[in-house]
């Protein structure tokens, strides 16, 4: 059966569709009739009050049945109105005296500040967290600059500028290359070979040197031993060549590395030549 009108315009009379939506009878008003009523309401706004604050405000031409000024005022009412739950009565703090609403049925203070003094004081479930002393700070001068600075690190050593923590750093780490030489070149190589994805296993420049016989496998001369010389990248000193670079699909491992001098490894590169021929056969 189809749809007829049958709600009355509450201004002119005529007949609208109703739904379930729609207002009830005799608030319905026709779009004729809210486009002459619309620019009267622009020009004296009608001031109405909200129902859950109480706050004044204009009523609004597009929706002249509104009741509350803003969203929250009607989401709040909808809350308080659907909810079973009410709202607790306002109580009184017992340590401050001060007037709050609780957010749950046990709560007895007003905040955390009040909550740690109830239990410290009235229930003594909290002990009572002793002062701490303050420490005053020391006077010492600075390791690389000589300037005299304070702190209340008893380790610190430096100023904390940057120039001053550069140089320490530089000078412990060559006051004690020996000591993480082996494992520096160890982890580089490591990261480098698993980068191109031809990680074995780990190779030792001490056990290559034993391998080898002090013997640079690129030019043939004898290698100084390892650690021996005082310089940090000397021509001379003992390192790790692949014989087949790892660009070029070699494995990093002992039957693919050799002793060299750095100065040989540098100089040779990527590049490869008969001993390539030698190792695969």
């Amino acid at each position: 059966m189809p749809r007829v009108p049958d709600v009355p315009c509450r201004v002119c009379g005529e007949l609208l569709f109703g739904g379930r939506g729609s207002l009830p009878p005799g608030r319905r008003t026709c779009r004729d009739c809210r486009a002459q009523a619309e620019p009267l309401l622009r020009a004296s706004p009608v001031v109405a009050s909200c129902r859950q604050c109480g706050t004044a405000f204009d009523l609004m031409a597009e929706r002249p049945t509104q009741v509350y000024c803003s969203v929250g005022c009607r989401n709040r009412a909808k809350r308080e109105r659907h909810s079973p739950r009410r709202r607790p009565a306002s109580r009184a703090c017992e340590i401050c005296s001060t007037p709050y609403a609780p957010t749950y049925p046990s709560q007895r203070t007003c905040g955390r500040e009040c909550g740690r003094l109830l239990r410290q004081q009235v229930t003594k479930t909290m002990a009572i967290a002793e002062p701490k002393a303050k420490s005053e700070p020391r006077r010492f001068q600075c390791q690389v600059c000589q300037k005299e600075v304070q702190s209340l690190n008893p380790r610190q050593k430096l100023c904390g500028a940057r120039a001053c923590t550069s140089a320490s750093s530089l000078q412990y780490m060559n006051a004690n290359y020996g000591r993480f030489k082996d494992r520096v070149l160890a982890d580089s190589h490591r990261r480098r070979a698993k980068f191109k994805e031809q990680y074995v296993e780990d190779v030792r420049l001490d056990v290559l040197y034993a391998r080898d016989k002090a013997k640079c496998g690129i030019c043939g001369k004898k290698v100084p031993p390892v650690g021996s010389l005082p310089r940090k990248r000397d021509p001379r000193m003992a390192s790790i060549d692949h014989v087949v670079p790892l660009v070029e699909g070699g494995q990093h491992s002992y039957a693919n590395t050799r002793l060299s001098h750095y100065r040989c490894n540098l100089s040779r590169g990527r590049r490869g030549g008969g001993e390539q021929l030698r190792l695969i056969g």
